[in-house]
C-alpha cells in the first residue's frame, strides 16, 4: 500500500505568504485533520491578531505559496 507522507506544520510555527504584503506574519494556532482526511492548520495574523485563515498543510508548506520564518 502507498502511503503519502504528511508534512507537518506545529502550533507557532511561522510563515509568510508570497503573495501578501510585505512584512505580514502568519502563526499556526491549530491543526487538525477534518473528515476529508487532509490535514489543515488555522493561522492567525500575528501583526494586527484580527484576521485568521484556515489553509491547508500542503500549501503552507509549499514553498510557491508561503515560505517559513525562523522561530524568535
Amino acid at each position: 500500500m502507498f502511503r503519502r507522507k504528511t508534512p507537518t506544520v506545529r502550533v507557532g510555527d511561522r510563515f509568510v505568504k508570497l503573495d501578501d504584503s510585505p512584512g505580514r506574519v502568519w502563526v499556526v494556532v491549530d491543526v487538525w485533520i477534518p473528515s476529508v482526511g487532509l490535514p489543515h492548520a488555522l493561522v492567525k495574523d500575528e501583526g494586527h491578531g484580527q484576521e485568521t485563515r484556515i489553509i491547508s498543510v500542503s500549501t503552507l508548506v509549499d514553498r510557491r505559496f508561503c515560505s517559513p520564518l525562523q522561530s524568535s
